[in-house]
């Protein structure tokens, strides 16, 4: 697992990810978008408030490792 700053394209080596029932239930909906549709790369999850973005999620497998 590879979690990353894209403003600073580093990674970061101690984090904490604290989701919603709901959030959990999008975050596994991409993951199986990912794994099952080749041609799809990545997929955001975006948080709205208003017009501006809360949250920023990119989901990304790397699909040269086999997932079991």
């Amino acid at each position: 697992m590879r979690t990353m700053d894209y403003e600073t394209n580093r990674s970061f080596n101690d984090v904490g990810v604290y989701w919603t029932v709901d959030a959990t239930g999008e975050l596994c909906a991409c993951l199986r978008t990912v794994e099952r549709r080749p041609e799809v790369a990545r997929v955001h999850l975006t948080d709205l408030v208003g017009n501006d973005h809360d949250r920023d999620t990119t989901v990304s497998l790397d699909k040269r490792v086999s997932l079991i």
